[in-house]
């Protein structure tokens, strides 16, 4: 049969106890600091996608290209 917890390390229990909700409370810290920061991020994004909407809208002509616009303002034919 095994040995019971108490009979194999030297640790005292409430120790152990005190010691892992210590850690609990730390990953409980880096959620709460990961949650913070993807809604950060997650402005940001949305920032980024309002300036694509924004030069959408600006744009005269929706189907030709910067590319496009690049090469005929050169003069370069594809």
């Amino acid at each position: 049969m095994a040995k019971s917890a108490a009979e194999t390390n030297d640790f005292d229990p409430q120790l152990v106890q005190d010691i892992l909700s210590k850690i609990d409370g730390y990953h409980a810290d880096l959620a709460s600091e990961r949650g913070s920061s993807m809604a950060r991020c997650r402005n940001i994004r949305e920032s980024i996608s309002n300036v694509y909407k924004e030069a959408k809208a600006r744009h005269p002509d929706e189907r030709t290209s910067v590319v496009g616009q690049d090469q005929d303002q050169r003069g370069d034919e594809p």
